[in-house]
């Protein structure tokens, strides 16, 4: 039976974000040609289906809505113009950029687990201002 995605069901799964992230490794994949942040286990499960939060990031929901990925369009471009806080952590987690077309962090070091922190909290703070909703 396919459930019904109601607002307080989106805003609940993107809670769970930090929690689901930790529990099944997931890992940040900047990819530069298309510009796309992919905050992820390395694959998504065929079964999820993506969500627009807000018009800058999307969330892959499994069908019993347990979140399963997060892609932000226009990483650079975009999002770290509005949420300048994740500026510096970004330049130093992100530093292979400029000869590496696609870069993958693992969160294990001091610095990737600040922007890992600071980006869960960043989308869940977004749901209150910034979310699309029909």
């Amino acid at each position: 039976m396919e459930q019904i995605l109601n607002k307080e069901k989106l805003i609940n799964a993107i809670k769970d974000i930090p929690i689901v992230a930790e529990k099944d490794k997931w890992v940040f994949t900047f990819d530069q040609d298309e510009g796309s942040l992919f905050y992820a286990p390395r694959v998504v499960s065929s079964n999820s289906e993506l969500h627009q939060v807000t018009d800058e990031y999307a969330v892959y929901l499994d069908t019993n809505l347990k979140p399963s990925g997060v892609v932000v369009e226009y990483y650079k471009e975009n999002f770290l113009k509005h949420n300048e806080v994740l500026n510096e952590v970004d330049k130093k987690i992100f530093k292979t950029l400029k000869k590496d077309k696609i870069v993958v962090v693992n969160p294990k070091s001091k610095d990737e687990i600040i922007f890992k922190a600071l980006f869960e909290n960043n989308l869940i703070k977004q749901i209150a201002t910034r979310m699309v909703w029909a």
